[in-house]
């Protein structure tokens, strides 16, 4: 058995860009890491992801070049955390995105000819095996003898070394003395658990900085090899079995899937049924189809022969089909019942799965199309405009209009008042609404939220203490619309604070 010898990374030197690179890191970690931990995904996290991405993404482009794909997404990215500080229900679905994002714009900064799937990749993986060099780098400087150690290097390395010990040590201090508690929370008003925020901050910021010294070394992976062409016939044979299946079930399906266009409801479906009604499946095959339609392209080689090419467009078609059907039968469904958070982003998913799809079929006819990335920036658009419209806002403001005009026989108040508080500003419309009921079931609702909110003395009400990281505009808009009830709802305040 020969023996191996493991040969560790050199360290990578920091320069002064470098170093101060890692400041502006380690600071946008410490905010995010704060931001998270006492705010939520709001101002506090907002503003330390804008600071990580704006700097991250600077740096890797003026080390590798200003490639147009990789400023949009990196700055779709920035868009899409400035959001997080706006609206105020359902963001956790944005902090993929906004990953996603930032992955693919590094990637095709730092590795052009690898793909965008693969240097997204790449922009993931390869990073958390440079943390050592990485880390190791920020104690050295590059003289021209060669790395010295810097004189603060020592410093910063017990500190370092400090952090795990004192997220035991400090908790048991707290614990055993109340005079020293006392002097801790005077220090820092934050309790005894401020040092997690401080020892995750750090954590976040080691794989930080380690992505943007592996993206910007000289040492990139190898440029992807290229697709080799396969048979067509076993090919098209499998392209033309499934083809056959599918024009079968269209035209099995004419009258039903078509009825959603002309708004007519088949006999025994509520449209309830008729819009779920195969929805999932629906949305499985069109994934199906679009990885069939991009194997082709990857395995058909250049040019794409005639027979396979029509093929994949049919199946392509026909999963456009799908969709548009189940866009019009979501409609109905809307136009009967209103619309819900669930409905929004069901018909945002099928909007960027309609792109991609149309993508998918230009490619075929225009080998030089770059799909991927029309893809990718398309989903990111659609996604930075979900959440700088507010999907709750949205949902209320149309329930309440299409009810005040009479479009919607009834408007789910309870439902409405569930959602967060994008949708007071519509719910308050529905104070002066001509039906006693719904007027009532309004006016209990926004005293139950003033209640929950402020703190009540009589005609007075003060809003509980909150903080900065915790701050977004849909939130503060809220607050002042509610204290502006307290006199209108005092009979039904006076029923709450009773109870």
């Amino acid at each position: 058995m020969s023996n191996t010898v493991f040969t560790p990374k050199p360290p990578a030197p920091a320069g002064r860009r470098e170093l101060a690179l890692a400041v502006v890191l380690l600071a946008g970690c410490l905010l995010a890491a704060n931001g998270l931990y006492w705010g939520g995904l709001n101002l506090g996290l907002a503003l330390a992801l804008m600071i990580i991405i704006g700097a991250t993404g600077l740096h890797v482009l003026t080390k590798t070049a200003w490639r147009p794909y990789a400023i949009l997404c990196l700055a779709a990215a920035m868009v899409m955390s400035a959001a997080l500080a706006y609206s105020d229900g359902g963001k956790f679905w944005l902090v993929f995105p906004i990953a996603v994002s930032d992955l693919a714009g590094l990637g095709s900064a730092a590795y052009p000819r690898q793909g965008e799937l693969r240097g997204a990749f790449h922009a993931w993986c390869l990073p958390y095996g440079y943390i050592g060099p990485a880390f190791h780098g920020l104690l050295l400087r590059q003289t021209p003898q060669g790395p010295e150690r810097r004189k603060l290097g020592g410093v910063l390395l017990g500190l370092a070394l400090a952090v795990p010990a004192l997220l035991i040590i400090l908790p048991l201090l707290i614990r055993a003395d109340a005079a020293f508690a006392g002097l801790i929370q005077a220090v820092a008003p934050v309790n005894s658990d401020g040092i997690i925020p401080l020892a995750l901050g750090f954590l976040l910021f080691l794989p930080a900085y380690a992505r943007v010294l592996c993206l910007t070394a000289e040492n990139p992976p190898s440029a992807a090899k290229p697709a080799r062409s396969a048979n067509p016939t076993p090919l098209n044979t499998f392209l033309f079995a499934v083809s056959l299946v599918y024009g079968v079930y269209l035209l099995s399906q004419l009258a039903y899937l078509f009825s959603a266009f002309q708004g007519i409801l088949p006999q025994g479906y509520t449209p309830a049924e008729y819009a779920r009604r195969g929805f999932f499946e629906m949305a499985a095959l069109c994934a199906i189809n679009l990885g069939l339609a991009a194997v082709c392209i990857r395995l058909a080689g250049q040019p794409i022969r005639r027979l396979t090419k029509g093929l994949c467009l049919f199946i392509l078609g026909f999963s456009l089909v799908l969709v548009a059907c189940a866009g019009a039968k979501m409609g109905m469904y809307v136009a009967a019942y209103g619309l819900t958070r669930l409905r929004v982003l069901t018909a945002l998913f099928m909007l960027c799965t309609a792109a991609a799809l149309a993508c998918a079929g230009v490619r075929l006819l225009r080998p030089g199309f770059r799909y991927l990335r029309i893809i990718v920036l398309a989903a990111v658009a659609v996604i930075c405009l979900a959440g700088w419209m507010d999907v709750d806002a949205q949902v209320a403001n149309y329930n309440v209009s299409a009810y005040l005009s009479g479009r919607l026989e009834t408007v789910d108040v309870a439902y409405l008042a569930a959602l967060s508080d994008g949708a007071v500003p519509h719910l308050c419309r529905l104070i002066d609404c001509p039906d006693p009921e719904v007027q009532q079931e309004t006016r209990q609702a926004l005293a139950e939220k003033i209640a929950g909110r402020f703190t009540l003395a009589g005609l007075t009400a003060t809003p509980q203490a909150t903080t900065l990281w915790a701050w977004n505009y849909a939130q503060a808009r809220a607050t002042v619309l509610l204290q502006a009830l307290v006199a209108q709802l005092q009979p039904e305040l006076s029923t709450l604070t009773s109870q």
